[in-house]
């Protein structure tokens, strides 16, 4: 809106007051009638010869008379006005422009002699209000008059109009612009594509299109983790936490939950390539566990790792339960020595091809010698299995053992069980040492 300045008004004013003061100067008139002569008057008065002056008067008489010589004999003038005295003539003239005046309450003289309701935007409220030059009163401000006022930054944009400012536009804040960035660099301040995340406040982000945009709730699909409010962009979207643990994931395609929460991987099918694959061994698939946010194990007693033999016996790693390779199983030679990681099962009549306690037996199986702990006779070199010990004969009849602890000789000999004894309840009462019951 064009503002006129009181100084400007006031200029106008004082030249209205010359132009109008002119109607009051006296023209130049003709010859005026003698006065009538008065007391002590000697003759009549001849006409005025100047310009509007009346005639001379008798003696003691005045041909006219004056209105002022000062504004102050003008008297008191009305609110918005104010006397001048011009040519001795006293002339109304309009206080100036914003001058306070009581009527409307707050008013302020338009300069032409009113008490108004505003002159200019300063006397309406910034943010909402303009003065309406036409009828010196507040009205409220438009974002569609097709100008600029209010609050507004520049024509019908900015400073809360619905329309923010386009690039080049004038601006205060990034909230005025439609790209969000408002360059305080510029003389004035324009609306300017942002060139990074410094540009926009705190709570929003420089997009790919270069317009500040706000951050991305937890959920939103996201490319850096700049773009979330949490800071968290996982798996394509702004997640509730870090989830950078193994086997965790942040979109339900991978874990069956809500995007934006983090969760283990559920679709193993898809998980991400080499979740696992740094940390698989004999017992890990390799994969996540599906169950759980760690990789898979095989189930606890799975075969893991290379085969050994040491002193006639087999062992084969296993898996424990959960998916170490520390367990094992062993596996006898059953008297055979080892030949590389399995059995030697051919002794070639060897005593030496057997392991300690074995003896090369017929058929070069290797079999338990006398005193050997067995179950059966089939495993004894002697085909005798009492006791628990293979022996040097079948150790039958009462009170006959072929264990030292019932008769005192070396396991593997069949002897009489010892006096006062009867490991297998043979007798009425014990043993007499010699075969026989007490």
């Amino acid at each position: 809106m064009l503002r006129t300045s009181a100084l400007g008004f006031l200029a106008l004013a004082a030249l209205a007051c010359t132009q109008d003061f002119e109607q009051f100067r006296p023209g130049q008139g003709g010859a005026g009638t003698g006065g009538v002569p008065t007391t002590g008057g000697q003759q009549q008065g001849g006409g005025g010869q100047t310009a509007g002056g009346g005639g001379q008067g008798g003696q003691g008489g005045d041909g006219g008379s004056v209105q002022c010589v000062d504004p102050v004999d003008c008297g008191i003038a009305e609110e918005c006005e104010d006397y001048a005295c011009v040519d001795n003539t006293c002339m109304v003239i309009g206080e100036a422009p914003e001058t306070p005046c009581s009527s409307p309450p707050d008013g302020v003289c338009d300069g032409n002699g009113s008490c108004v309701e505003c002159f200019d935007i300063d006397q309406c409220d910034a943010l909402t209000e303009v003065c309406n030059p036409a009828t010196n009163t507040c009205i409220a401000a438009m974002c569609d008059d097709g100008m600029q006022n209010g609050a507004e930054t520049d024509e019908d944009c900015g400073g809360g109009c619905p329309d923010d400012c386009i690039i080049g536009e004038n601006c205060l804040v990034g909230a005025d612009c439609t790209t969000g960035f408002c360059d305080t660099t510029d003389n004035p301040p324009t609306c300017q594509n942002c060139g990074g995340d410094g540009d926009c406040p705190t709570n929003q982000f420089c997009s790919g299109s270069d317009i500040c945009v706000d951050d991305l709730a937890v959920g939103g699909a996201c490319l850096n983790d700049n773009e979330c409010v949490l800071g968290n962009c996982v798996d394509g979207f702004c997640c509730d936490g870090a989830c950078d643990s193994t086997c965790e994931a942040c979109s339900n395609l991978l874990t069956g939950v809500a995007n934006g929460t983090c969760s283990h991987i559920t679709n193993i099918a898809m998980e991400p390539a080499n979740e696992c694959a740094d940390s698989a061994t004999d017992c890990l698939t390799g994969t996540c566990s599906g169950t759980s946010a760690a990789c898979g194990f095989v189930g606890a007693g799975t075969n893991c790792g290379a085969l050994s033999c040491t002193a006639g016996t087999v062992t084969q790693p296993q898996c424990n339960a959960t998916g170490q390779c520390n367990q094992s199983m062993d596996t006898s030679c059953n008297g055979h020595q080892c030949a590389g990681n399995a059995c030697d099962n051919n002794c070639n009549g060897d005593d030496g091809q057997c392991v300690t306690g074995y003896v090369c037996a017929s058929g070069n199986v290797c079999k338990l010698d006398v005193g050997g702990v067995c179950t059966l006779g089939s495993q004894c070199d002697s085909g005798f299995c009492a006791d628990g010990f293979c022996c040097n004969t079948s150790c039958t009849g009462t009170c006959r053992r072929c264990d030292n602890a019932s008769t005192g000789s070396p396991n593997g000999t069949c002897d009489d069980s010892t006096v006062g004894s009867d490991p297998d309840m043979e007798c009425p009462t014990d043993c007499d040492g010699m075969g026989a019951c007490q």
